[in-house]
Formats: structure tokens, sequence, C-alpha cells
């Protein structure tokens, strides 16, 4: 298992060591104090998508799964809107690859405001704790609740 040191090296940019610490200690407590600091400061890591040896292939990937992929966007799809129930909003389905499979990537509202400002075709992406799903067209992933998507440089 990693060291403290070597998982803040993963995540230097983000926190300074003093902070680092301090979050692995509040989430100690989450937990009651029953993982230790390694384990904690794995999660922590992972959380932040910089912990490699999590992230997933596309072809590894299964409906259900919580995953973090890096691929590049193949294809930006089309924005839609839509309105359900007295609801509306925007939908828009990025293609990714990784050179082991593609996958569609879903971006919900907001988060379709990337295309064009930070995603286009070509941009590398990391999307972190993503939610796997099969709607009956392939497998799809779309940030989940703890889910975020990166533009890599």
């Amino acid at each position: 298992m990693p060291s403290i040191e070597d998982l803040h090296k993963m995540a230097e940019d983000i926190y300074s060591m003093e902070e680092f610490k301090e979050r692995i200690f509040k989430m100690q407590k989450v937990y009651d104090d029953l993982l230790d600091m390694e384990t904690v400061g794995m999660m922590l890591v992972s959380k932040e998508g910089r912990y490699d040896t999590m992230i997933k292939d596309i072809a590894e990937l299964q409906e259900g799964d919580e995953a973090t992929i890096r691929a590049k966007v193949v294809d930006l799809g089309k924005l839609r809107t839509f309105s359900n129930k007295g609801n509306s909003g925007k939908v828009r389905n990025l293609r990714l690859d990784d050179g082991t499979a593609t996958v569609k990537l879903v971006l919900w509202n907001e988060k379709t405001e990337m295309v064009g400002e930070e995603i286009c075709h070509g941009s590398e992406v990391k999307v972190i704790n993503g939610y796997v799903q099969d709607k009956g067209y392939g497998l799809q992933i779309q940030p989940g609740k703890w889910g975020e998507i990166r533009v890599e440089d």
C-alpha cells in the first residue's frame, strides 16, 4: 500500500500536505476510525481521479459499475432539449474512445455547456466516479452523484 507521502504526491497540486492529512482525519471520523490513514488517503486520491490503478478500460465496463475512465472524445453528438412531466432540460451524448472500446458519455443540463467551452473533438477527458448504465442502446456512462468530468491537459 502506498505511503501517505506517496499518495499526497498524486494530489499535491490540489492539497498541501497539511490539508491532505486534515481531510484524511475528517474522513476517518466519518468511518468511526475503522479505516487507517493510508486507506482513507487512497479513497481521497481516488475521489480526485488521481489514483491511476483505479482507472478502468472502457472494454471492462459493465452495467451498474461506478468507474473512472480516461478517453478521447471522438464524437460530440447533438444538443437536444426535452420536456417531460413539466420539467425541461438539455442532454448531449458524446462518444469516448480509449483504444479498448467506445462508450457514450451522457451530459445533462449545465454539463452540456462544457462542449465548446472546455470539451471539443479530440479532447482527452477523465470521467471520475461515473455511473455505467445500459438503456437498451449499449453502455453509457455519466457522472454519478459524486462524479465529475475533467478535461486532461
